[in-house]
């Protein structure tokens, strides 16, 4: 209910030709032919789940000295690509998408006010020595100075 305002972004699949670079990147080029053409089909473009195909595969399968599992995308796969079992994001992580998609909607752009957020960021840190919170901390590609 409360995210019903916030706008949806639609992710393309990946064009078959970059789906094949990435599953060429994963594998070093490993994957036999017919296990290569399989994983690609089973993924339909999306990177998360051909990379979480292919974790799961041993050198033998991959190689197409044995056979593959079926199905290749099972519930383990999935949650994988997923990232885990879907619970919501912690308080504080939503309290983050939130905050930058307010200071997206001030800004009355489609790009947040980064001043905005920084300022709104600090507010939602713990205190000094609790060290960031779930979400929070550092290595999150949001930028200079937001973590």
């Amino acid at each position: 209910p409360e995210f019903a305002r916030l706008p949806v972004v639609h992710l393309d699949p990946l064009a078959p030709a970059r789906a094949a670079a990435l599953l060429d990147d994963v594998t070093d080029g490993a994957a036999a032919p017919a296990v290569r053409e399989q994983l690609l089909a089973e993924a339909e473009g999306n990177p998360a789940l051909l990379v979480a195909l292919v974790r799961r595969l041993s050198p033998a399968e991959l190689r197409g000295h044995r056979p593959l599992p079926s199905p290749l995308a099972d519930a383990g796969a999935l949650a994988e690509a997923a990232g885990g079992v879907p619970t919501g994001p912690s308080a504080q992580a939503r309290d983050l998408l939130l905050t930058v998609a307010a200071a997206g909607e001030a800004s009355d752009g489609s790009d947040a006010d980064a001043g905005l957020v920084r300022d709104a960021l600090r507010r939602l840190r713990p205190a000094p020595g609790l060290g960031p919170g779930p979400g929070l901390g550092p290595g999150l590609g949001l930028g200079p100075g937001l973590g």
